[in-house]
């Protein structure tokens, strides 16, 4: 089966899920990191979000200030910033690919959200499927790495940062 591509030719904001394999291309920003109403506050500065419940990947043209979550293996993430992010996988990451500055964001392979997609608080509210399991990163590579955490239970086969890393942890 071909796997579904789903393109933005600009900017993206709010949450696509899919139930199945994607391959989501954004030719702008994925999350701008502003919220449109001063008087409410949020959690975080990422308004943007996608669900990917199989295996997927995820190329950005422009900056990354979002969230994505994958159940299965996470084949590419490619951008030119990524800001205020989480990036996990339940399986394997294969490749991030970032031009420029990863920062204040996680990469965490083997995590997985279950049939929902969404991460319960306690092991009680868990649905099928999530938890953790031992994964991989086989290619992590950006120009400055600053405040963030890149994890694999199972090894980091490739961890490159061109210009400098600071206040960040690779753990695997």
């Amino acid at each position: 089966a071909t796997r579904p591509t789903f393109t933005v030719n600009g900017d993206m904001d709010g949450t696509a899920t899919f139930t199945d394999n994607a391959t989501v291309v954004v030719n702008g920003d994925f999350g701008t990191g502003e919220n449109i109403d001063p008087n409410t506050p949020i959690a975080s500065d990422s308004l943007a979000r996608i669900n990917i419940h199989n295996n997927g990947s995820l190329s950005v043209g422009g900056d990354m200030h979002g969230d994505l979550v994958v159940g299965g293996r996470l084949e590419s993430v490619t951008a030119d910033n990524i800001y205020d992010s989480t990036v996990v996988a339940g399986g394997r990451i294969s490749t991030v690919n970032v031009s420029g500055t990863v920062s204040d964001s996680v990469f965490q392979a083997g995590l997985s959200s279950g049939n929902d997609g969404i991460f319960a608080s306690d092991s009680d509210s868990a649905d099928l499927f999530e938890g953790g399991t031992l994964e991989s990163i086989i290619s992590f590579t950006a120009g400055i790495v600053s405040n963030s955490i890149i994890a694999a239970g199972n090894g980091i086969d490739s961890f490159r940062a061109n210009t400098s890393i600071d206040n960040s942890s690779v753990v695997s």
